[in-house]
């Protein structure tokens, strides 16, 4: 028996379904949230069947990302999500002249002018930064729990942490961990440099103008607020139960329901069974791969040495070029004939100095062993941390990366004129024109195509790096996101919860790397459709192959 008549809105996020039940008389009188983690038919379902029971939908209203398949299911049309937000703003505050909203996938501004109407609107890009699902990846790696924040103490000077991109964050807290912070000031930290990208992202150097509201699931976090507050320099208000503000909204502008919620559609949908939607089978047609059998010594340190060529006296003489990279760094001694002798790669552990110095050691061991010596003719240097290293190592030449990459490449085939390059976070394009620098790109605050985000997945699924290629060929990966590192990590979890296995979800993550490289890179710009110059390393046979675990049970 149905005992009241209710309106319902819907706020279908992407990450959470959130619900607003209002009386006849406009008032609340229940908000949940429910995370849907990709299946938002089902927890939709779910949550009007322990909400609705002995209630008369009167009014219902739609809105959010991932509103449009459930509206169309049940039969409706989608509402306006500004339209909620503004409505349920200005319904409980006046005067406010911005209103930011900050969710788990998007961020974003709306300006009102004094009579609290729509005159302006601005998100954010296709990244993370920013949004609560950022926040989420961070706090995760710090093994902070959402419910131990409240008792976390306030932290007056935090240390810096980058909050443009997952992976970039995911160093600096690496680097202030090392340094001795603690998870509170480290928490902070992220805070703040969220709430920078927020106001960078939003107000692009604009001053802020009058009372501004914030809703969206962020606002529920106190170190946001209170740092958003210090960067905006004005009143600051966050209505209760933020998240569910936009709920509220549409439930207040919904239209009103003729006949019964047809809620048993929901469970017939097809939409969630993206099994469907597979890629093509991934395969690989080497033309001109070279062989990379070389001597290899036993690790020493933590370092990989490779021997191209060993003198018959034992006496090396030659040039040495460093690469001090964000995640690795490497070391190559060439002779005077531009001919390799050996090689050493170590990762740089955020230690640039260190790693280099170990880099020294692992030679003059090796050196030492084999009862020979050593005469280094000049040092170069590249990488992101080359200028440092130079200065300490008194280096002979500090060279950009590009410069860098296009000498190499010309000396292995002078024909080249395209060159890809993907490092730990860093992607590079690089176009020659007989041999000489024509054109360059690399991305810019997105790691979405690089190396680190494929290490770091590859090891939460189970796979070694370095025989993750071989291990992909052959799977029709699923379909991912390729706009961010957060994003494709949310859809990697989603496909394993529907039974993909971590072998073709980390086929799916390889080609949405290659899309995000293709896209935001290199772009519209020229490559050459008959050679492309890709360096990298290639050390197969130096790892265990192989999956190293399996999380998945598949």
């Amino acid at each position: 028996m149905l005992h009241e008549s209710v309106s319902l809105g819907l706020d279908i996020g992407a990450l959470t379904v959130k619900l607003a039940i209002l009386n006849e008389q406009g008032d609340v009188i229940e908000r949940h949230s429910q995370p849907h983690h990709g299946e938002i038919f089902t927890t939709t379902h779910a949550l009007l069947q322990d909400t609705l029971p002995n209630r008369r939908i009167a009014r219902l209203g739609i809105i959010g990302s991932q509103a449009e398949p459930v509206a169309q299911t049940l039969g409706f049309a989608a509402g306006n999500d500004v339209a909620a937000i503004i409505r349920a703003v200005t319904d409980q505050y006046e005067n406010i002249k911005q209103i930011i909203d900050i969710g788990g996938g998007s961020l974003s501004m709306i300006t009102l002018n004094d009579a609290g109407e729509f005159t302006g609107y601005q998100t954010n890009t296709l990244c993370a930064a920013g949004t609560g699902s950022f926040l989420d990846e961070q706090a995760a790696r710090l093994g902070i729990e959402y419910a131990q924040l409240d008792d976390m103490p306030e932290v007056a000077s935090p240390p810096s942490i980058a909050a443009r991109c997952a992976v970039f964050a995911k160093s600096d807290l690496i680097h202030r961990q090392q340094e001795g912070y603690d998870k509170p000031s480290m928490w902070s930290g992220l805070c703040r440099g969220l709430t920078h990208t927020i106001v960078m992202t939003l107000f692009k150097g604009r001053t802020p103008a009058g009372t501004t509201a914030v809703v969206g699931g962020v606002a529920q976090n106190r170190e946001v607020l209170r740092w958003l507050k210090e960067e905006l320099k004005v009143e600051l208000i966050a209505p209760p139960s933020p998240q569910e503000t936009a709920a509220v909204g549409a439930a207040l502008n919904a239209p009103r329901l003729e006949g019964d919620l047809p809620l048993d559609r929901l469970l017939d949908s097809n939409l969630e069974s993206t099994e469907k939607t597979r890629r093509p089978k991934l395969t690989l047609t080497r033309s001109n791969y070279p062989s990379f059998e070389v001597e290899k010594t036993d690790l020493d340190d933590g370092n990989e040495i490779r021997i191209s060529r060993w003198p018959a006296d034992g006496h090396l003489t030659g040039y040495l070029g460093i690469d001090i990279g964000s995640t690795s760094t490497k070391c190559v001694l060439i002779d005077t004939h531009d001919e390799v002798l050996v090689d050493i790669y170590r990762k740089t552990g955020g230690d640039p100095i260190g790693a280099t110095q170990s880099l020294f050691r692992s030679l003059s061991a090796l050196v030492a062993k084999r009862g020979g010596q050593i005469d280094i003719l000049g040092v170069g240097t590249t990488g992101s941390g080359r200028k440092l290293v130079g200065a300490v190592t008194g280096a002979d030449y500090v060279i950009n990366e590009i410069t860098a990459h296009v000498t190499g490449a010309m000396k292995v085939d002078p024909s080249i004129d395209t060159i890809f390059e993907i490092g730990g976070q860093d992607a590079k394009y690089i176009h020659a024109v007989e041999g000489r620098l024509h054109n360059s790109n690399m991305n810019y605050v997105c790691a979405a195509g690089t190396g680190s985000f494929v290490e770091e997945l590859s090891r939460k699924m189970g796979f070694d790096l370095f025989s993750l290629g071989d291990e992909v060929l052959g799977v029709e990966p699923p379909v991912t996101s390729d706009r961010c590192t957060v994003f494709m990590e949310q859809d990697a979890r989603a496909l394993l919860r529907k039974g993909f296995t971590p072998r073709e979800v980390m086929g799916a993550v390889m080609v949405s790397v290659v899309q995000n490289y293709l896209n935001k890179v290199v772009g519209n710009r020229y490559y050459s459709k008959e050679k492309v110059f890709f360096p990298g390393c290639d050390r197969p046979q130096q790892k265990p192959r192989g999956r190293l675990r399996n999380p998945a049970g598949s």
